[in-house]
């Protein structure tokens, strides 16, 4: 299992490989269509994602990624919860075999002066953008 790192998206770089299974966790929800996860299925990546609210466009790409031949499955699982990520990650290796890629690319913002944001909505930053990563690379690694 590789784990991508995350950073700008012009600079990343993955290297696919066919019957690959990729693990991505996004928080830019419903922009899985428009990332690279129909570019890793043009790559021969078999792809499992979560989602947190979009499930109509999660199976639109479920679909497209289908129709190119791949296995893909949408998981409606919050990011910030162990347990569940455990969980999808558990059913991603029993329905797919293995996983090879960790594609971690979940992030929220609350932009807002220190002054005006609240306890929650920092909680919520920190929660999806440390915890939830903490989260998946926990649960992915054997």
């Amino acid at each position: 299992m590789r784990a991508a790192a995350s950073g700008h998206r012009r600079r990343l770089r993955y290297t696919y490989g066919i019957c690959r299974t990729c693990c991505h966790r996004d928080g830019r929800e419903p922009g899985h269509r428009e990332g690279h996860l129909p570019g890793a299925g043009r790559h021969g990546c078999d792809i499992a994602f979560n989602y947190a609210r979009s499930a109509g466009p999660s199976a639109q790409l479920v679909e497209e990624l289908t129709l190119l031949g791949r296995r893909a499955r949408a998981f409606a699982a919050d990011a910030a919860d162990f347990a569940a990520v455990d969980t999808m990650v558990a059913e991603v290796r029993k329905d797919f075999g293995r996983i090879d890629y960790l594609i971690n690319n979940a992030g929220i913002t609350r932009d807002k002066l220190l002054l005006t944001m609240s306890e929650q909505d920092w909680d919520q930053v920190v929660d999806t953008n440390l915890k939830g990563a903490f989260n998946f690379c926990k649960a992915v690694t054997p």
